[in-house]
């Protein structure tokens, strides 16, 4: 099956985010103010080597028997959010609901103190809490980036956040034709994972 980060971070992501579109409609037309979704990823998403992408599917490479990339998994992850977020959005404003708006964006809020690496363990654990003693933000300051996310406008559909203002994602993702392509792949292909799961889903972009 697919390794665990590519099924939390990306599938159940996703899954999650295309389900609560409709809601998030209703509640625009009960209040009137355009709703906000914010996808959370990381700044780390510029260093995914994401080799992956050489394969003719790109989601089936991501086996949890699959080692060889394992290490640059969370990196990816997050690279994918960011094609998704892109993709999604393009796709909303082209959509059967492009008369019902909602703002989807996502946000890197930075290395910031909390549990979430607990599980991290040997090495890796040992630089990650030096690396969070040195530059870690409180929870509360990377919670600001969030917020400031979720009451951004217009502009920021479908956009990178960071420290609190639209940022340009990495060059692979904007400035090259592979990264095009690429986004454009990963993009069908969830939505087919997506209408394999729950058929039907992909109709509420």
């Amino acid at each position: 099956g697919t390794e665990i980060t590519i099924k939390v971070n990306v599938i159940g992501t996703f899954l999650l985010v295309v389900n609560i579109l409709p809601m998030l409609r209703r509640s625009r037309e009960k209040t009137g103010q355009t709703a906000r979704l914010v996808i959370t990823s990381s700044v780390m998403h510029e260093d995914a080597k994401f080799a992956e992408r050489h394969k003719t599917s790109i989601f089936d490479s991501f086996n949890k028997d699959n080692k060889s990339y394992i290490s640059d998994r969370y990196n990816t992850s997050k690279l994918l959010e960011v094609f998704l977020t892109r993709s999604i959005a393009a796709a909303m404003h082209k959509g059967p609901h492009a008369t019902q708006p909602v703002i989807l964006n996502t946000v890197n809020p930075g290395l910031c103190h909390s549990v979430l690496d607990k599980d991290v363990k040997g090495v890796a654990g040992t630089i990650l809490t030096v690396a969070k003693a040195l530059m870690a933000r409180t929870t509360e300051v990377g919670g600001r980036t969030l917020v400031h996310s979720t009451a951004a406008g217009e502009e920021s559909h479908g956009q990178y956040m960071s420290a609190c203002r639209v940022k340009e994602p990495s060059a692979f993702v904007i400035r090259s034709k592979e990264g095009v392509e690429v986004q454009e792949r990963v993009h069908k292909e969830l939505k087919g994972i997506l209408e394999t799961i729950q058929p039907g889903i992909t109709n509420k972009i």
